[in-house]
């Protein structure tokens, strides 16, 4: 039979070396995307915008999220799928290969999702 003593200190072992991996592995979260220098002929994410603050070109690489706090006037999204968050809470999906204007009303996005 096993001491309550031996069982509480194979509890505190097991918590330690649970605790020990998670500082090793570290927590897992929604990476973020990386912004990248455009260049002619890359099959990143390129979004034109304005009031944020990435004003004009950014260009997007990796799976992740990004807040980009702006108006989205165009999105090329090059070989990714996006997903973009506006702040009137509309969810809007763009599959790769997709070059969408919105010349007269811009959405509003709060951060995007390469998926």
């Amino acid at each position: 039979m096993v001491s309550g003593k031996m069982k509480a200190a194979r509890i505190l072992a097991t918590g330690l070396a649970a605790a020990g991996m998670f500082t090793l592995i570290g927590p897992s979260g929604s990476a973020a995307a990386d912004q990248v220098t455009c260049r002619d002929g890359e099959n990143f994410l390129k979004i034109w915008s304005h009031g944020s603050r990435h004003n004009g070109e950014s260009c997007w690489a990796n799976a992740g999220v990004y807040k980009i706090d702006g108006w989205v006037d165009r999105v090329s999204t090059g070989n990714n799928d996006i997903t973009m968050y506006d702040f009137n809470g509309a969810v809007v999906d763009v599959s790769r290969w997709n070059d969408i204007s919105y010349p007269n009303r811009p959405l509003h996005i709060w951060k995007f999702r390469i998926n």
